[in-house]
């Protein structure tokens, strides 16, 4: 049995998807994937190239570790590469464009800004997590 909590945060079921552009969203989603692939690798690279203060022998051998933002910034892009490959599966199952909240189609002119959104932004602006 599904609560509302549950339920409002399920993938709409398929039917009906709203009048999209498959391959120009396909294609918009499959770029933030290799871009957020990309930045993910950057972060990850600037991390294996960080060296440990102990035992320096000279300042401008120090490559500081992650700070706060390189962490949040992993983070953030490992959340958006989720998403993103979550959104190719539901374009894949044709339920892509549908609002996780309200179920309504989310508008295309969201969708091209923010491929990988769950939400409309009138329930993005409502509270709920993009």
């Amino acid at each position: 049995m599904q609560t509302a909590a549950t339920t409002s945060r399920s993938a709409p079921t398929p039917g009906k998807s709203p009048a999209l552009d498959s391959g120009l969203f396909r294609g918009l989603i499959e770029t933030k994937i290799a871009e957020t692939e990309a930045r993910i690798t950057g972060i990850k690279q600037k991390l294996a190239d960080s060296k440990p203060i102990f035992g320096l022998t000279h300042l401008g051998d120090f490559n500081p570790p992650l700070n706060q933002a390189d962490r949040w910034g992993l983070s953030n892009a490992q959340k958006i590469l989720q998403r993103s490959r979550e959104a190719l599966e539901r374009l894949n199952m044709g339920i892509y464009g549908f609002c996780f909240t309200c179920r309504q189609p989310i508008d295309s002119r969201r969708l091209q800004a923010v491929p990988h959104t769950r939400f409309c932004i009138r329930c993005k602006n409502g509270g709920t997590d993009n």
